[in-house]
């Protein structure tokens, strides 16, 4: 129910279902990868047919970058991704040496990703010959032709830690050890460990000190340790449905990952010769876009709370930062400056005169922020619900109808951002608050 799904035992529920821990039931229908059984060459890499059915493309996005795209039925789907930004690229030259055993495919930098044929096996190495990611023999790739739900393992490394994978509130701001789901959820006043809250972003880096001794430079008895070298690579799945990460947990010796329905499409970021922290960076902002510059007040000092309404206390609140001389360069109204919480809406008993105040508060150089919710009040005398309604531009639930939930407007309508027109219509609201002097929007209730 929805009152259920914010609580920790129906997400801990949710979680164990993604990890498959309830039981070895769920898991009897699934299927390995198996062989390869055809191996067609292309410019960027190779296309495989699988013993099991599945078709798997292994690529170069650019000299450093390997993605890996294994669709269980078959069949690829369209390749369409929301987080991989869309631009003209030259196809990245590869070449592809075959054996009875493997299939090596290399980029001109010597990034070369090693296939196993008996099983399919997927391994990346760096221009050294030095091990970045290398699939798990005990655990490979597997999937269940029933739900469409897929899963890989790597070898995890002695000493090797990761970063990233979204607002997590782990015991620890390394991931390792620790297991997550990809799956966003409004968790207002969530404790330590709840999982999954927010923010779902499924990129992670890696890193992996390496030990190494003088041995074979020194005579044994002179041998000493010496510091140990760190090597880093990233890793970004990329697959909209309910996803999970298995960082050491269940086994140490073992990074699991997967995803409940869609493909298994992932990128691995070497680092390239350097295998450094900035190329991963570099090549995965690349791949989904790079923020672009901030202007200059965004970066200075910003108060923030729930809330400050009526009119009177905006202006109260400024004064005191001024006459305290604390900098103070932008300030948030939350959803009490809405008239019902009705969104693109002012209360104009609350804030009679909307664009003299933010006049007011920029004179004094503070600029205003607005909250935004895309949850549109189902009332039929409400503008943007009918007008919303007429363009069909809400999300329909599976049968066709409206979908409809609560949040803080009562029951709500939600825009359908996967259609551009909606994104069109939706977005043509902002203007009427940028007219009357607003500098920026808090666009909230994303999850």
């Amino acid at each position: 129910s929805a009152e259920m799904s914010h609580t920790p035992r129906a997400l801990a529920l949710l979680a164990a279902l993604a990890f498959g821990l309830l039981g070895t039931e769920a898991r009897a229908a699934w299927r390995a990868a198996g062989d390869v059984r055809t191996v067609t060459r292309q410019a960027d890499g190779v296309v495989l047919t699988l013993t099991s059915g599945a078709r798997v493309a292994v690529t170069f996005r650019d000299i450093e970058t390997v993605r890996v795209r294994l669709a269980p039925s078959g069949a690829f789907e369209r390749d369409l991704s929301y987080a991989v930004e869309s631009k003209d690229r030259k196809t990245v030259a590869a070449k592809v040496a075959e054996t009875r055993d493997e299939i090596r495919i290399s980029s001109l930098d010597g990034t070369t990703v090693v296939v196993k044929r008996r099983p399919f096996l997927v391994s990346v190495l760096d221009p050294q010959g030095l091990t970045v990611v290398e699939a798990d023999p005990a655990k490979g790739t597997v999937f269940d032709p029933d739900t469409g739900a897929v899963e890989t393992s790597l070898k995890r490394a002695e000493w090797e830690t990761y970063y990233g994978l979204g607002e997590k509130a782990g015991a620890t701001f390394s991931r390792d050890t620790q297991q997550f789901v990809m799956w966003n959820t409004d968790t207002y006043g969530y404790p330590r460990g709840l999982d999954p809250i927010y923010q779902s972003i499924g990129f992670y880096i890696a890193l992996r000190h390496m030990k190494q001794v003088l041995g074979d430079v020194l005579p044994v008895r002179a041998a000493m340790p010496v510091r140990p070298r760190s090597y880093v690579y990233g890793l970004f799945l990329d697959n909209t449905s309910r996803t999970y990460f298995d960082m050491g947990k269940t086994d140490p010796a073992r990074v699991t990952f997967g995803a409940a329905s869609g493909e298994l499409n992932y990128y691995v970021f070497t680092g390239g010769r350097e295998r450094s922290p900035k190329n991963i960076l570099r090549d995965y902002t690349d791949l989904t876009g790079r923020t672009p510059l901030p202007p200059l007040w965004a970066l200075g000092n910003q108060q923030s709370r729930w809330s400050y309404t009526p009119e009177a206390k905006v202006r109260e609140v400024a004064r005191q930062f001024r006459e305290t001389r604390t900098p103070l360069d932008v300030l948030y109204l939350d959803i009490d400056y809405m008239d019902g919480y009705r969104v693109f809406t002012w209360d104009k008993t609350r804030f009679p005169d909307p664009a003299k105040l933010i006049g007011d508060l920029r004179k004094d150089g503070i600029r205003t922020v607005l909250i935004i919710d895309p949850g549109v009040k189902y009332d039929e005398n409400y503008y943007v619900y009918k007008e919303g309604k007429a363009g069909g531009h809400f999300v329909k639930a599976a049968d066709g109808t409206e979908f409809r939930a609560s949040v803080w407007p009562g029951v709500c309508a939600f825009p359908d951002f996967t259609d551009p027109k909606a994104r069109e219509w939706f977005g043509s609201y902002y203007k009427q608050h940028l007219d009357e002097g607003v500098a920026g929007f808090w666009n909230d209730m994303n999850e």
